[in-house]
């Protein structure tokens, strides 16, 4: 019987695109560059320092995203800094449009059926306390009993480490937990290892498949994630 459901943020209960759009016209304020131009070199680094953090290359994306990006755009790390403070203001003025439809509904349902509920996020470009504000901004953080992310707990996912802490905090075994996210290596793989079930989006999908037997979900949406907790637990 599942107990505890653990979320990552991005593109799981909020839209990456919209909070990195922000990010960029911030930086570009503050080089004076075209957000345009701004975005695309984000985008850019991002597969970069994600590919580098999965053959291991990378210890602390946070700080090698400040360190590229002010390369990429011929400026300072402060200025890098600064631009990413201003992204957030504009995304706590209007958070809003970081909400997929089902987002909250989803969550206070859950918070209704288990246990626990949780967040375990990586960061990449800005600190898991800006994330941590924008949690609080939306009204989400009030329904977590944890909320953790790699900067502060000095590691990443898909390290099983993060997630038997998050768990051992918890206070559930990991059959009885199922993680929520959008990452193959990150979020399934992650919780794979560390014995807990695991539910993938994949926005292309057009229905939901699952895997009983291996606690495997493919989901087009949060929106899908009641169900799938339903049938697992039967």
């Amino acid at each position: 019987m599942l107990k505890a459901v653990t979320f990552d943020v991005w593109n799981t209960l909020l839209r990456l695109d919209v909070m990195r759009e922000r990010m960029a016209e911030g930086t570009a304020e503050v080089v004076g560059r075209d957000p345009i131009e701004v975005r695309l070199v984000v985008e850019e680094l991002v597969r970069d320092i994600k590919a580098k953090r999965q053959r291991l290359e990378v210890t602390d994306p946070l700080k090698a995203s400040w360190e590229l990006l002010a390369e990429r755009l011929e400026c300072r790390i402060n200025d890098i800094k600064n631009g990413v403070a201003r992204g957030l203001l504009r995304v706590l003025e209007d958070p809003e449009p970081l909400l997929f439809p089902d987002t909250l509904g989803v969550i206070r349902s859950l918070r209704d059926e288990m246990e626990k509920l949780a967040v375990i996020g990586n960061v990449l470009l800005w600190p898991g306390s800006y994330t941590r504000a924008i949690l609080e901004k939306l009204g989400i953080a009030e329904y977590m009993d944890l909320i953790i992310f790699a900067d502060e707990a000095g590691v990443m996912k898909p390290e099983r480490r993060l997630f038997l802490n998050v768990l051992k905090e918890l206070g559930v075994e990991p059959p009885e937990a199922i993680h929520v996210g959008d990452g193959i290596v990150e979020d399934l793989g992650g919780a794979l290892s560390s014995g807990m079930k695991a539910a993938i989006i994949r926005p292309e999908v057009r229905k939901t498949t699952i895997i009983k037997e291996l606690g495997i979900a493919i989901i087009p949406d949060i929106g899908s994630l009641p169900r799938v907790i339903y049938i697992l637990n039967r």
